[in-house]
């Protein structure tokens, strides 16, 4: 899901993929995190924001979900239990 339109920092795009969520920001080779970017990385307390340069970082972040799918199963959240 695009999230350019929100601006202000916001990462490009939110992907869920097996029941996880990832924060992406899509920079060409060299780009960088301009100003209003880094001020919202670090105001950021969930997951780190995904930093993909090529579709080889597209692939490794694919494979990297796949794997812990696997490990936890689908939808990861659903395996874990709340106790108050």
């Amino acid at each position: 899901m695009s999230l350019a339109d929100l601006g202000r920092g916001c990462p490009d795009l939110l992907v869920g993929y097996g029941g996880i969520s990832v924060l992406l920001e899509v920079k060409g080779e060299k780009g960088k995190l301009n100003p209003m970017q880094e001020a919202w990385h670090n105001r950021w307390t969930g997951e780190p924001v995904v930093i993909v340069r090529t579709i080889q970082d597209v692939e490794k972040l694919i494979v990297n979900m796949t794997t812990l799918i696997q490990a936890f199963g689908k939808g990861i959240a659903e395996n874990q239990e709340i106790h108050d």
